[in-house]
């Protein structure tokens, strides 16, 4: 229920450390540091999913309206988006309790983007468990950095577990995510239809 209710109205459920549930927005702050294979990145590895991406996601709904106030169309209130990053046509409506017109469209955008960035997660792990002066942290923007230095991408860091062992000691292993997918307002991904890959930034950096 709390997911449906987050996707719904475009927002993260996470903790704050403490094991209270917090709702919250994508974040905006960004991690002292970037990420950069050769300094403190050790590994990336990706996961790519085509399994619940949709070429076009159309949410549909009813809800009350009046003879006073655009009754009819308010009636049939609908609203869709297109992933031009699905290589082939793959329709998905869904059917909403209450969806007036514009946050039907929203609905639609929201879902979009996020079953991008769920069918797209990186795995990075990084020497130690500081950005700088801080923690690595949930909910934190972090720049993926090329051979020189080069910012290639801005993610999202929706998961962090510290580690300690003997072989590899301390670390953190990051999960990343588009952070478009977790806007209010998403944008649709951009991409040339037809060519079904989203993997070019994470290749560039020798993600497995």
């Amino acid at each position: 229920m709390l997911e449906r209710l987050a996707r719904a109205n475009a927002v993260m459920l996470t903790t704050d450390g403490q094991g209270r549930l917090v709702i919250t927005r994508a974040g905006t702050t960004k991690a002292a540091v970037g990420l950069k294979l050769g300094g403190n990145l050790k590994k990336l590895t990706m996961s790519s999913s085509m399994k619940e991406r949709f070429s076009i996601i159309t949410v549909k709904g009813q809800s009350g309206g009046s003879e006073s106030w655009n009754g009819s169309t308010n009636a049939q209130a609908k609203g869709s988006a297109t992933d031009s990053r699905v290589p082939r046509y793959r329709p998905l409506t869904l059917v909403a309790e209450q969806e007036e017109y514009g946050s039907a469209t929203t609905r639609a955008r929201h879902e979009v983007a996020i079953r991008y960035g769920k069918g797209h997660k990186v795995q990075a792990t990084v020497n130690g468990w500081f950005a700088g002066a801080e923690l690595w942290r949930h909910n934190t923007l972090v720049d993926l950095l090329g051979d020189k230095g080069k910012v290639l991408s801005t993610q999202l860091i929706v998961g962090v577990s510290y580690k300690l062992s003997d072989s590899d000691g301390w670390i953190s292993e990051l999960t990343l995510s588009p952070k478009e997918a977790y806007d209010l307002i998403p944008e649709a991904p951009k991409g040339k239809k037809g060519k079904g890959k989203d993997g070019g930034t994470w290749a560039s950096m020798g993600a497995s």
